[in-house]
């Protein structure tokens, strides 16, 4: 699979350090969601969909299963926050 586009979004000015949200693209067929952009200590990363249990624990809902479409994700959805940060 090959990521085919990127819509973001920027997040204006809160507590939260999440400075943006995403859409993905993949082989102009499937969409993934309210992919996460955050501001770490350690800079920019990317995050994907999550969801709470009832016992209070986060867990992706959407995960590359491989390292490489992983990457490609991520720097593609970072990329394209940069540019529309910096417009």
């Amino acid at each position: 699979m090959k990521v085919t586009r990127i819509t973001v979004g920027l997040l204006k000015k809160s507590t939260s350090k999440k400075v943006g949200l995403a859409s993905v693209t993949l082989d102009d067929a499937v969409v993934i969601r309210a992919v996460t952009i955050t501001n770490g200590s350690k800079g920019l990363f990317v995050s994907m969909p999550q969801v709470k249990s009832k016992d209070g624990k986060w867990s992706d809902i959407v995960f590359p299963i491989n390292g490489e479409l992983r990457k490609e994700i991520s720097g593609k959805v970072l990329e394209a926050y940069t540019k529309k940060a910096a417009a």
